[in-house]
């Protein structure tokens, strides 16, 4: 008797491990159904073909973007949580639908939905885009094909990954190179992750971009090396992002007998932007941070040479609710724009400022480096004019150059006015200027 209720619960057992992606595929193809229709109501249409596999559903799909508006409004509304992003986001998208539904409209994509049955494992997707109107427009020559080969030989990918529920996690784009044989130019991308949501906060990076032009024939020689760029964000008050380009090159040459054009080449290497906002104490602060080196711009008569540049504007203590306002404002509002910022200005906040550079180079003119720091304090105030806040600002300021560098300064500048507040140490000249509630300190 024993043995045969092993037996017998043996068996159920294994019917029911047996049974379980079968029902886990009834599941799945229910939700499917319920999601094509979420999809077909908010701008895309789509279609999906029988799954096939036992423990592992794949599945085929095609479609088309019907409403561009309607889906990119149901993006947001599913995804963002901070209503403040929302108002921007949905702003942005009414004032250019007409574009947006012109570019997007009509794009023909197909893809794959790979499904565990049992739920052990998150949904994968991957969607290849087949066609863009905007190629309608386009008369297909020897020197663009390669825009149509990148569609016919379906090479713009995204690999799109959900939890085991099917929430949203990861959006990527597959590695892309494409190389124009008759002029000459080339464009690649590699590890682009478009956006990764993990507990509201969201994450981008572009691992690389970088762009070739060099035609004989053309006028225009550009590069773009290595791109990168890191983002997190969580709302307008909480991110922070940095931006990377290892070189920039770009050369216009005058080679026709008519052109107007004066052999310009502009070069900028190790370009590096930082910009991150946060809270501390229900105060908002905003960092800046830029840098680069071998910046040089040439014509026929004149160069610009600056070997190396770093800067920073931190702003400190913002009040949280009057940037919040600001931040939500339409910028094409005049009156109310002044309103916000007189209300973070009556609120006080800390403005530092830093600049340093290496030399410079312009024409004839040579000098050496030129350190700025300025540390500036906005009280708390009533005033009804911005400008009046002059009078509840502390600051101070300070201006390092090298001494022999002075003649030079005075041809250009009104030096003179500030050397009483100078000393001279070592082979530089420090100027000084500070100010007190509006007064300068003597």
């Amino acid at each position: 008797m024993a043995n045969k209720l092993i037996i017998t619960s043996s068996i159920v057992a294994f019917s029911t491990l047996l049974a379980t992606p079968i029902i886990g595929n009834q599941i799945i193809s229910e939700e499917i159904i319920k999601e094509k229709k979420i999809l077909n109501d908010n701008g895309i249409e789509i279609a999906f073909d029988e799954a096939n596999g036992y423990y592992e559903s794949n599945r085929k799909f095609n479609g088309r973007i019907v409403d561009f508006l309607k889906f990119s409004k149901y993006i947001i509304e599913k995804n963002i949580k901070s209503e403040i992003s929302k108002k921007r986001f949905f702003k942005y998208i009414e004032e250019n639908k007409v574009d947006l539904n012109k570019k997007f409209n009509n794009t023909l994509f197909e893809g794959t939905l790979k499904v565990n049955n049992l739920g052990l494992e998150k949904i994968k997707s991957k969607i290849t885009i087949l066609d863009m109107p905007f190629l309608k427009d386009i008369k297909r020559t020897e020197e663009n094909k390669s825009l149509f080969e990148i569609f016919e030989n379906k090479k713009l990918n995204f690999n799109m990954i959900f939890s085991s529920k099917g929430k949203f996690e990861k959006i990527s784009m597959q590695d892309l190179y494409v190389k124009n044989q008759v002029n000459n130019a080339s464009i690649e991308l590699k590890n682009i992750l478009i956006l990764e949501k993990h507990n509201n906060k969201y994450h981008s990076t572009i691992g690389k971009i970088e762009m070739i032009t060099n035609d004989k024939h053309s006028d225009v020689d550009f590069l773009l090396k290595n791109y990168d760029l890191n983002l997190t964000y969580t709302d307008l008050l909480n991110n922070k992002i940095t931006q990377n380009i290892d070189k920039i090159k770009l050369n216009l040459t005058d080679k026709q007998k008519y052109s107007k054009l004066k052999n310009i080449s502009f070069n900028i290497e190790n370009l590096s932007m930082y910009n991150k906002t946060y809270l501390i104490n229900d105060k908002v602060n905003i960092e800046n941070k830029y840098s680069f080196k071998n910046l040089k711009i040439n014509d026929k008569f004149k160069s610009l040479i600056i070997p190396k540049f770093e800067t920073s504007i931190d702003f400190k203590n913002l009040n949280k609710e009057a940037l919040t306002k600001l931040f939500s404002q339409d910028p094409k509002n005049q009156k109310e724009l002044e309103k916000n910022i007189k209300e973070i200005i009556n609120k006080g906040f800390n403005l530092n400022l830093n600049a340093k550079l290496n030399s410079l180079e312009f024409g004839m003119t040579k000098i050496g480096k030129i350190i700025a720091t300025s540390k500036n304090i906005i009280k708390p105030n009533n005033v009804s004019k911005i400008n009046a806040a002059f009078l509840y600002l502390d600051s101070e300021n300070e201006l390092i150059i090298e001494k022999k560098d002075l003649k030079t300064y005075k041809q250009f500048l009104p030096i003179q006015n500030f050397i009483k507040n100078s000393v001279e140490k070592n082979e530089n000249i420090i100027f000084k200027y500070n100010i007190k509630e509006g007064k300068e300190v003597k």
